[in-house]
C-alpha cells in the first residue's frame, strides 16, 4: 500500500512539475529581467497600503498565464504579487499588493508565457483595488450609489500612456463628490458635454426612433459613473429637424451669422439711401419761392445738369454699397471655407518625418469631416491617407471619456473591419479582398521614408468606425501600435502634401 502511495505521488509530481516550474521561472522573470526587456511595464502613482491586484488581457479571445511584480523604485527590491490564468474576457484576480506609505510610485511588471505577445496595442491592463476603500465585491460589475441612483463605476487609469503596460485604481466613491464634467452619448455616439452635474439630457436632441442614451459623470477622483436609458420615441417632422439642427448648430450658427450680417449690412445702406434721398426731396420743394426758383422755372439746360448729378449720386452710391459689400462677402466665405473646407496646423514632433517636419506649418482638407459630421456618419478614409486627429490622454478603460484633448497627425494604415498584424516591425492587413494578407507599406509613395521599428507585436480586428494610424518614423512614433485604434470622428482633417524625391527617413543626431 506504501508503495501504491509513492508511485502515485511520483506521478502526481511529474505531471505539476513542469506546470510549477513553467510559471516559477516565468513569475522569478518579471523581478530579475532588466527593465528594458520587460514585455510590459508602468510606473503608477497607487494609494498606500494593502490592496488587490488584477489583471487583463487587451487582444479578443487572447489567454495567457500571467505573472504580475512589484518594484520598489527607491531599493529596487522586486516582490512577486502572483501568477494566474489571464484572459481578456474579465479582471482576473492575481495576488495582494502592498504599497508602503510615503513611496506610492511604484513600478509594475508582466510577463505573459504566450510567445506571441510582446508590447503594444495588445498590451495588459493591471487594476489595483486598496483594501481600505473597496467600492464593490465583483470588480467585472462594480456599481455604484450616487444621488439616489445606481451607476456602473470605471476606474482611474494612473498611467502614462507610453507605457506598456496600462494601470488603474478603483476606489469607493464619496457621496460628497461634485461631478466635475457630464458627458452624454447617443447610440454610441459622443452628444455634448457640460461642466458640472446635469440631471438630463437636453430631449430635443433625442430624435424619432429607438434610442440608447447614456450618461456618463468624470469625478474628480478620475473615475466615471455610467447609466444607461433606451428610449422610444414616435416620428415627428419636430424630432426629425430639432436634433439635425441642434447636432450641427455650429455650422447652421456660422452660417445665419454670416446671413444676419449681411443683410442687416444692406438694410443699414438701404435706409441711409431713403434718408439721404428724403433729405435731398425736401430741400428741392420745400424751400422758400424768393430764394430758390423752382422745377418749373428751371431752364433745360439746368434740368439737363440736375438730373445728371441725380445720376451720377446713385452710381457713387452703388460703388460705395459695392465696396463694402464685396469686402465682407468675402469675409463671411473665408470665415466658412476655414471652418469647414480647409485649414493649416502646425507639425509637433518627430514621428512624420521625413514626410512631414518638425514645426511645419501645412494644409489640410476639412470637407469630408463637414459632411460626415453633418450626416451623422464616419468619413471615407482611404489608406495611406495623412491625418490630423484628436488624440486625447484619456482613462484607457473608459476610451471616450475626455480629459485632455490634443492633436497629431498620422497615418491611416488600417480601415474599418480589418485586421492588422504587426510582427517585428513589419505591418501586415488582412481584409475580405486579400485574405493572404498584404504589407500596405510596399509599392506605395511612403515607402521610401518608412523607418520600421522592432519589438512590437500585434494582432487585432477593427470595428465599426475604427481606424489604426501609424506615424512614418515608427522607431519615434506613439500611434495606435501603443494606444490602439482610434476613432474615425476623432478625424478634423486630410492632410495635403506631396512627397517629394529622395526622402529618406529621419535619424536623430
Amino acid at each position: 500500500m506504501l508503495r501504491l502511495m509513492k508511485r502515485m505521488y511520483l506521478l502526481l509530481a511529474v505531471f505539476l512539475l513542469p506546470i510549477f516550474l513553467s510559471q516559477n521561472v516565468s513569475a522569478l522573470d518579471a523581478c530579475s529581467q532588466s527593465d528594458s526587456q520587460l514585455p510590459f511595464d508602468a510606473i503608477a502613482q497607487l494609494t498606500t497600503g494593502p490592496g488587490k491586484a488584477y489583471v487583463r488581457l487587451n487582444r479578443a479571445g487572447q489567454f495567457a498565464t500571467a505573472s504580475l511584480a512589484s518594484k520598489d523604485i527607491e531599493s529596487s527590491a522586486c516582490t512577486l504579487v502572483g501568477t494566474t490564468q489571464a484572459s481578456s474576457e474579465s479582471w482576473t484576480y492575481i495576488g495582494e499588493l502592498t504599497v508602503k506609505p510615503g513611496n506610492s510610485i511604484t513600478q509594475l511588471a508582466v510577463i505573459l508565457d504566450d510567445p506571441q505577445a510582446s508590447q503594444g496595442a495588445s498590451s495588459p491592463s493591471v487594476l489595483f483595488v486598496p483594501s481600505s476603500s473597496l467600492p464593490c465585491d465583483d470588480v467585472n460589475n462594480c456599481t455604484a450609489l450616487f444621488g439616489n441612483k445606481m451607476y456602473e463605476l470605471s476606474p482611474r487609469k494612473v498611467s502614462l500612456n507610453s507605457d506598456t503596460l496600462r494601470v488603474a485604481q478603483l476606489i469607493t466613491v464619496d457621496a460628497t463628490d461634485k461631478v466635475k464634467k457630464t458627458i452624454f452619448y447617443i447610440d454610441g455616439k459622443l452628444l455634448y458635454t457640460v461642466n458640472g452635474t446635469e440631471s438630463g439630457i437636453d430631449r430635443r436632441y433625442i430624435g424619432s426612433g429607438e434610442h440608447e442614451i447614456k450618461t456618463s459623470y468624470i469625478l474628480p477622483s478620475g473615475q466615471v459613473l455610467s447609466s444607461v436609458e433606451k428610449v422610444d420615441l414616435p416620428f415627428s417632422i419636430y424630432k426629425f429637424i430639432m436634433p439635425l439642427v441642434l447636432k450641427n448648430k455650429e455650422t447652421f450658427k456660422t452660417v445665419l451669422l454670416g446671413l444676419a450680417f449681411l443683410v442687416g449690412y444692406v438694410l443699414v445702406i438701404g435706409l441711409l439711401n431713403k434718408l439721404k434721398a428724403y433729405l435731398k426731396w425736401r430741400k428741392t420743394h420745400i424751400v422758400s419761392k424768393s430764394t430758390t426758383p423752382t422745377t418749373a422755372q428751371l431752364s433745360s439746360v439746368e434740368m439737363y445738369k440736375k438730373l445728371q448729378g441725380t445720376e451720377l449720386r446713385r452710381k457713387d452710391t452703388k460703388l460705395l454699397v459695392l465696396s463694402l459689400t464685396v469686402p465682407l462677402v468675402v469675409i463671411i466665405i473665408v470665415i466658412v471655407a476655414s471652418q469647414f473646407l480647409i485649414g493649416t496646423f502646425k507639425v509637433d514632433g518627430v514621428s512624420m518625418e521625413t514626410t512631414l517636419h518638425d514645426k511645419s506649418t501645412q494644409w489640410m482638407y476639412k470637407l469630408p469631416v463637414s459632411l460626415a459630421k453633418f450626416n451623422n456618419g464616419n468619413v471615407a478614409l482611404n489608406r495611406g491617407d495623412v491625418v490630423v486627429l484628436h488624440h486625447d490622454d484619456n482613462n484607457l478603460f473608459v476610451p471616450e471619456v475626455e480629459t485632455k484633448k490634443s492633436y497629431v497627425v498620422k497615418r491611416v494604415i488600417g480601415l474599418p473591419g480589418e485586421r492588422i498584424k504587426v510582427a517585428d516591425g513589419s505591418i501586415t492587413v488582412f481584409n475580405k479582398l486579400t485574405p493572404p494578407g498584404i504589407n500596405p507599406d510596399k509599392g506605395v509613395s511612403w515607402e521610401p521614408v518608412i523607418a520600421p521599428s522592432s519589438g512590437i507585436s500585434i494582432d487585432i480586428t477593427l470595428k465599426e468606425g475604427e481606424l489604426f494610424v501609424v506615424g512614418d518614423d515608427r522607431e519615434y512614433s506613439i500611434d495606435s501600435r501603443y494606444y490602439g485604434p482610434v476613432k474615425s470622428t476623432d478625424v478634423v482633417g486630410i492632410v495635403l502634401y506631396k512627397h517629394k524625391q529622395g526622402l529618406v527617413p529621419y535619424k536623430e543626431q
